[in-house]
């Protein structure tokens, strides 16, 4: 039972209205303390009398936790999966980040989406290999996903291609209000060993949907990571790819989403496409790891380690 049907029923209401809450968004009893009333009644077709106090409820029942420096930093302390490629486990702190936002940023060929299929194969090695024996979902708006290139990947890695497979989750879509849905209906995979959640890509429905719309287009980009950082409390690793455009004033390439992604993301990794065969991975923001950079080749395997002539895992 979640927390949302635990509240309910303490009330004395039907624990089944908390579908009605997950299919809007509302994931925990936490993020209803930011809803009015009027909102709750409405979401749950009940008189607004029972919404006040599911609401003054919520309020007393909010999970904020007070915790002394020793607990703190035990209760922060991160568990990653290996990426497959040790110089980018290397920048990145020894991973993938689990309970965490990892935005994968650049240009069309500069690897974003060759990295999110080589992470939905390595979530599933053993623990002793850097994997978590887990599952994949991946949530598709460009129509990238390529199982074909999960089976060259898994070979690499000795894993049974169709083993694989059927631990990667795929959904198609093809509307923003189709990509949140399928977040917040990502939920009830968790039972089910799920580790790695992959958005590829995370604006590109934004963009297209509410292209005149900007202030429209912040809501729902806002709306959407909130529910993705309720996600990520859950336990799973959320992985973002994400868009490039230019700066008008520097032309420097910058992720699309400004400010609001990046204080909502845990870790920016900027990949980056070079003359020759090579790409360089830049991590530019990650409030416990210093900035830093690794080379890297998209190869027929995957994603391998690159220094000059030199391959590297």
């Amino acid at each position: 039972m979640s927390d949302l049907e635990r509240l309910l029923y303490r009330l004395g209401i039907p624990e089944s209205k908390a579908k009605l809450l997950f299919e809007a968004g509302i994931l925990s009893a936490d993020a209803l303390v930011f809803l009015k009333p009027q909102e709750i009644s409405r979401l749950l077709k009940i008189d607004v009398k029972d919404a006040i106090r599911i609401l003054e409820e919520a309020r007393r029942a909010s999970s904020l936790l007070l915790m002394n420096f020793p607990e703190f930093v035990t209760s922060s302390r991160r568990q990653y999966f290996s990426t497959g490629c040790k110089a980018l486990d290397k920048i990145l702190g020894g991973g993938v980040p689990l309970g965490a936002l990892l935005e994968i940023v650049g240009e069309a060929g500069s690897g974003r989406t060759q990295l999110a299929h080589q992470l939905c194969v390595t979530v599933q090695l053993p623990k002793e290999r850097g994997g978590l024996q887990m599952k994949a979902l991946y949530v598709d708006s460009e129509g990238a996903f390529r199982p074909e290139r999960l089976i060259s990947i898994a070979k690499r890695f000795d894993l049974i291609p169709r083993q694989v497979l059927r631990n990667v989750l795929h959904v198609r879509v093809l509307s923003f209000a189709q990509q949140y849905s399928a977040i917040v209906r990502s939920r009830e995979f968790l039972r089910y060993g799920l580790g790695l959640i992959v958005l590829d890509s995370l604006t590109s429905l934004l963009r297209s949907e509410y292209a005149s719309d900007l202030a429209k287009r912040r809501w729902a980009l806002s709306r959407l990571l909130h529910a993705l950082r309720l996600m990520a409390k859950e336990g799973p690793a959320i992985v973002l790819i994400n868009d490039v455009l230019s700066d008008p004033y520097t032309g420097e390439l910058r992720p699309v989403g400004g400010s609001i992604l990046e204080q909502m993301t845990d870790v920016c990794l900027f990949l980056h496409k070079m003359e020759g065969v090579f790409r360089i991975a830049e991590l530019t923001h990650a409030p416990d790891l210093p900035r830093g950079k690794a080379h890297f080749k998209i190869s027929a395997e995957g994603i391998i380690g690159y220094e000059g002539d030199k391959r590297s895992v």
